[in-house]
């Protein structure tokens, strides 16, 4: 296996971020968390000037110290009471922004939708090809669902400005590939599976969410990346 530092080779931490930056060491970090899983591996990084790069990332919940730890997760279930704060304020719980409720809302819709129509589905081995492809589909279709709040509390996480917003960014677009992925499976469904109503329900609001995600990127790089406030 590689040093954890090839996976980082290339990656100027001396530097202002933009979003590729970002995506590439989110990918890198990602890499190593697969294959990495004893040790703890320390980064290669020092400290970084313009950026802090390392104390942003300890204090927003990524060690730079230990690469291999996965972005800290958060829970899908509905509904504590949102915060009555800004959702750009340091600090803020997640629960402030509206579209991580609707990402939450969806994945327990998504799951509550299997659990009733498939009870007992993942429990089964079957022989016929249409009900192992329907357990397949789920549950990509469940684990995708449940990476998209997750994705969108990791970009909260690391903060709205000017420095951060474009790792928070990079993490939206994550969550964005998930919510098209999800719309991908939804519509691969054996239709006999799932009512008309509520075939065109899951996909609907598939469609929905994945939009308000692509609205959400836009705002965060026109009212965010240039250092304005709202």
């Amino acid at each position: 296996m590689a040093q954890s530092e090839d996976y980082f080779r290339g990656i100027d931490f001396e530097k202002p971020w933009e979003e590729e930056d970002w995506e590439r060491f989110f990918a890198a970090q990602e890499r190593l968390s697969r294959e990495l899983r004893v040790e703890p591996a320390p980064c290669r990084n020092g400290h970084q000037s313009g950026l802090a790069f390392r104390e942003v990332l300890r204090r927003f919940g990524m060690d730079p110290d230990d690469p291999s730890a996965p972005p800290r997760e958060f829970d899908a279930s509905p509904d504590p009471a949102p915060s009555a704060r800004r959702f750009w304020e340091e600090g803020v719980e997640a629960e402030s922004l509206p579209l991580f409720a609707h990402a939450r809302l969806y994945a327990h819709g998504v799951a509550s939708l299997v659990e009733r129509r498939f009870p007992g589905l993942f429990f089964k081995n079957y022989k016929s090809k249409t009900h192992i492809l329907l357990q397949k589909i789920l549950a990509d279709l469940e684990l995708r669902s449940r990476a998209i709040p997750a994705q969108i509390a990791a970009g909260h996480s690391l903060g709205y400005r000017s420095d951060r917003v474009k790792g928070n960014i990079v993490r939206c677009r994550q969550a964005l590939m998930r919510a098209d992925e999800c719309l991908g499976l939804a519509t691969r469904l054996p239709r006999r599976f799932l009512p008309s109503a509520e075939y065109k329900c899951l996909v609907s609001d598939t469609v929905k969410l994945r939009n308000s995600l692509q609205d959400w990127i836009l705002l965060l790089r026109e009212r965010f990346t240039a250092g304005s406030r709202p």
